[in-house]
């Protein structure tokens, strides 16, 4: 009875803690963007440093989506926000749901083409607090 209860609780608890999609990658044409993992409703992906002016020079980004973590079926319009390292652009620190703290961070709004996946998007990043405004096109690979 130990055995298969604790192979169980082992084989979910594996489960809890791999990417959330790992088949959720879309082409840009700065490089790709990937569904990293979910943190309980927030979902984080990553992208290219380079696919925004705001970004240039940093390597890869985080962008984060409270509310989008879990739902491959009801998607629409989400707002987040994008973090990475480098150098300061904003006069305030922001911690993300990961324990990450920089100075160079923005808001983040993700507009899918369908619903459900797959989709593609289109992800609007602004610097600091600005409005997102700066388009970045993601179409499935």
């Amino acid at each position: 009875m130990f055995k298969p209860v604790f192979t169980a609780a082992f084989a979910a608890l594996v489960a809890l803690s791999l990417p959330a999609q790992a088949d959720e990658t879309w082409a840009t044409t700065s490089g790709s963007v990937i569904y990293e993992v979910d943190i309980g409703d927030i979902a984080v992906l990553s992208f290219p440093g380079g696919a925004a002016p705001q970004l240039v020079g940093a390597d890869r980004a985080r962008v984060l989506f409270p509310g989008l973590g879990g739902n491959f079926e009801n998607r629409a319009i989400h707002d987040g926000y994008w973090v990475s390292q480098g150098a300061p652009i904003c006069s305030a620190n922001l911690t993300t749901a990961e324990g990450v703290t920089s100075q160079r961070w923005g808001r983040a709004r993700i507009i899918f083409d369908r619903p459900a996946f797959p989709t593609g998007f289109t992800l609007l990043l602004g610097a600091c607090f600005d409005e997102p405004e700066q388009a970045l096109r993601a179409d499935l690979n």
